[in-house]
Formats: structure tokens, sequence, C-alpha cells
């Protein structure tokens, strides 16, 4: 899988992802961004990380099976997964179908779409390299 972003500002960090270099974008995504070293940056940098299939639980909300990304420096629990604005992200990388807004904020769309579409997608696989850029 290939994430390219896009967009990296005090709304998020937006950007793309695909299955391949020879494939289209199957999702958008968003990722929350912190100030750090006079700049907005999301958690996971760029380059290459492992991601797993497991059993999961946000904050507020039940267990669901989706994929962490590990091997990111002084973090655990990066997860993708539902959700529309930056707020929903906490360093996690959120799939939508598109961009737009909500509560006039940047946001992704159909999240639970283009979230279902991805584990169809990876149905079968316990884990992925993700290449971040």
């Amino acid at each position: 899988m290939i994430l390219t972003r896009t967009e990296v500002g005090e709304h998020g960090a937006f950007g793309t992802l695909q299955v391949d270099e020879d494939s289209p974008p199957f999702a958008v995504t968003l990722e929350h961004t912190y100030w750090v070293n006079r700049e907005w940056q999301p958690k996971i940098p760029a380059g290459v990380f492992h991601c797993f299939r497991g059993t999961h639980q946000l904050e507020h909300g039940p267990e669901f099976t989706t994929f962490e990304v590990t091997g990111v420096a002084g973090h655990t629990g990066l997860l993708l997964h539902k959700g529309n604005l930056e707020e929903d992200s906490r360093g996690c990388i959120l799939l939508g179908e598109k961009r737009g807004e909500l509560e006039n904020e940047p946001a992704v769309l159909a999240s639970g779409e283009a979230f279902d579409k991805f584990m169809k997608l990876e149905e079968g696989v316990d884990r992925f390299e993700l290449t971040v850029r």
C-alpha cells in the first residue's frame, strides 16, 4: 500500500491511499497533525512501515478489526480506521471516499464506506507493507 500526502497543515495531513504504484487511489486519508519544530507534522513520518491485522478499540467504542501501523518511533496504536475530522485521529490514518467539509472544518467523507472497501481489499491478509511519502 502507498499513502501519498497531498497537503499537510494545521487542519491535518490529507492524502490518498492506493494498493500499488500502478493502481489508482481507492481512498483519501486524513491524519492529525502536531506543531513540531515550527511546522505541522503527522506522527507517521515518510518511510516504510509494517501493518498488522488485529482487534483494537478506540477510546470510546467497541472492538473492531483493523490494521496497526508499526515501527513508528515513539508511538504505538496507530491504526487505519473510520473518522471524518482531524479531531477523530490521534495520529491514526482516517479513511474516506472523498474530501469535503463537516462543521466548517476540512474533512474526509463517507468514511464507513471507505473503511469497508479497505478491509474487503485486505480480506485474508494478516500484514502488509505501507509506504508513506
